[in-house]
């Protein structure tokens, strides 16, 4: 019985120092991590640069021309970034609205919203007719072979933003 006990202790004093050991490790991670505007504009810049790293490897971009294509991707970024904002600031505007009851002042919050999806649109074509003008012919007719596969039935598009 005595065993018993000591076996008990033994065995709950190795799952505390692994406890211990996990929580300093997990506690060292979250503090390696970046946080707040840094973290998002990270997450940002990286899902630009993939886009980057994946038209370098189909269609073989240049190094100017990745340079430019960069240089794209940040004012793109910039535009996309501020019609996402008002859009959000509308959708609050209208929620209010709506809770208010006003039906014409709905209307012309639907209106706001939706002339700014449409602009947002625009922007990402122009985006899209940009990078097309910074490729050769051959790489143009590589990208619309990628744009076409991607817009095929059932399969999920490629997230350009």
């Amino acid at each position: 019985m005595n065993n018993y006990y000591k076996i008990i202790v033994a065995v709950v004093a190795v799952l505390i120092v692994l406890n211990v050991m996990l929580l300093i490790f997990v506690w060292k991670e979250k503090q390696q991590r970046v946080v707040g505007p840094e973290r998002v504009e990270k997450v940002e810049r990286a899902r630009h640069e993939g886009l980057a790293r994946f038209l370098e490897r189909e269609i073989g971009l240049s190094k100017q021309q990745k340079k430019s294509f960069k240089i794209l991707a940040k004012a793109h970024r910039k535009k996309r970034k501020e019609i996402t904002h008002e859009i959000r600031n509308q959708k609050l505007l209208l929620n209010e609205h709506v809770i208010l009851g006003d039906s014409a002042s709905i209307q012309n919050r639907l209106s706001k919203v939706d002339s700014l999806h449409h602009q947002n649109e625009l922007e990402l074509i122009q985006y899209l007719k940009q990078i097309a003008a910074i490729c050769t012919d051959e790489q143009r007719a590589q990208l619309n072979e990628i744009f076409k596969e991607s817009a095929g039935p059932h399969q999920r598009r490629p997230r350009i933003r």
